[in-house]
């Protein structure tokens, strides 16, 4: 078997229109002869790509490659149990659509999700973990956080602006913080690095700063 197709396979749940790239225009272009009946099987492939601001996955029906609009492979199934694994959300998320645009659905810190294991990349290109009931995408920045290095030494505080404990982070030494800054009561801002765990924003170098 083809191993570009060994993803996931899944069953149509209703009539669902297929694309493919027009050779003039290079846009995906629908012909109503090749939409998919209902419980045609597919395979799911990880190719998925933005064309003219729509999300679009590659899919193989009938031996025969096919462009289907993410939605709606996100609306046909969830996605195979085997992919599927439990995070930790480390800073309170927005949920994404598949085009990388703001939903109204929000995830609280500190909340366990079940995503896809592999991110992928969607809107303007950054690293998204899709929620595996399909209902949307969080930012990986949210869940796996991003390492930075410390241009100074630093302390740990916690969310009251009061020092954590008496260990000092050594100036060079790597940390992980998630989400964007908080503004605490002191006027100071703070990344998160843990549960209750921050480190003041002046503390961490950035691409510009002096080593």
């Amino acid at each position: 078997a083809d191993k570009r197709y060994q993803y996931r396979q899944i069953l149509t749940k209703s009539l669902k229109p297929t694309y493919s790239i027009d050779s003039k225009t290079g846009l995906p272009h629908w012909i109503s002869t090749s939409n998919l009946s209902n419980k045609t099987k597919i395979s799911v492939t990880k190719d998925t790509k933005i064309i003219d601001g729509t999300s679009y996955t590659k899919v193989i029906a009938n031996n025969v490659d096919h462009l289907m609009k993410t939605i709606d492979v996100i609306a046909t199934h969830p996605a195979n149990p085997e992919e599927i694994v439990t995070k930790t959300v480390m800073h309170k998320s927005i949920v994404y659509d598949n085009k990388a645009k703001p939903t109204s659905q929000r995830i609280s810190s500190y909340k366990k999700v079940k995503v896809e294991k592999d991110t992928q990349k969607i809107g303007s290109g950054q690293e998204y973990y899709k929620l595996a009931d399909g209902s949307g995408f969080i930012k990986n920045s949210n869940i796996d956080g991003s390492k930075m290095s410390l241009k100074h030494n630093a302390y740990v505080y916690r969310n009251n602006g009061r020092r954590a404990n008496s260990k000092v982070l050594k100036r060079r030494s790597t940390v992980t913080i998630y989400g964007g800054s908080f503004k605490f009561k002191n006027g100071k801002r703070y990344y998160r690095i843990g549960k209750n765990q921050y480190i003041k924003v002046a503390n961490i170098r950035f691409g510009g700063d002096p080593a």
